[in-house]
């Protein structure tokens, strides 16, 4: 199910780990080029988002 929004999980959580808001990522080079070895393999595909996924279906 897609996020809408609405906050419910962020207030029920016992151990407080949703957050919510930007996250911010490291990319490290190592992690780039492993990208583009998996996105050269057969019946692979490389989605440039989570959003993406979307697309899919």
């Amino acid at each position: 199910m897609k996020c809408k929004g609405c906050g419910i999980c962020k207030e029920l959580c016992p151990y407080n780990a949703i957050k919510g808001g930007p996250v911010e990522v490291l990319v490290r080079d190592v992690d780039m080029r492993n990208v583009e070895i998996v996105k050269g393999l057969q019946g692979i595909t490389v989605l440039e988002s989570p959003e993406a996924v979307l697309d899919l279906f």
